[in-house]
């Protein structure tokens, strides 16, 4: 756990990705995996009561969930927007080349 938070201070004070939005979904990804981690040792005999075994069970999958909506898939669908337009903008260009007029738009 300590590498971990040593991890994230580095994350935090460095930012050795070029982009921000990258340098800030790294932080947040050490972050989930230190708050995992943390709870983890809810699932050890540490705790005996059952009830607040799948209550911690239930953060656990809460807080996964929302680390992989929020900035995993907001990357993906940010990178997945970028080819669509490159592709379209291909196309069209490649359609002018060829027909000398574009053809999808008036």
């Amino acid at each position: 756990m300590l590498l971990s938070w040593s991890f994230a201070l580095y994350l935090l004070k460095v930012q050795p990705f070029l982009n921000s939005h990258e340098n800030k979904m790294q932080v947040l990804n050490e972050w989930t995996y230190l708050m995992v981690s943390t709870l983890y040792y809810c699932f050890t005999d540490f705790n005996p009561s059952p009830l607040a075994k799948i209550q911690c069970g239930w953060v656990v999958i809460l807080v996964v969930l929302i680390n992989l909506l929020w900035p995993n898939l907001s990357t993906m669908m940010r990178g997945l927007r970028e080819e669509i337009i490159l592709n379209y903008r291909t196309k069209q260009a490649l359609i002018k080349k060829v027909h000398g007029r574009k053809t999808f738009e008036k």
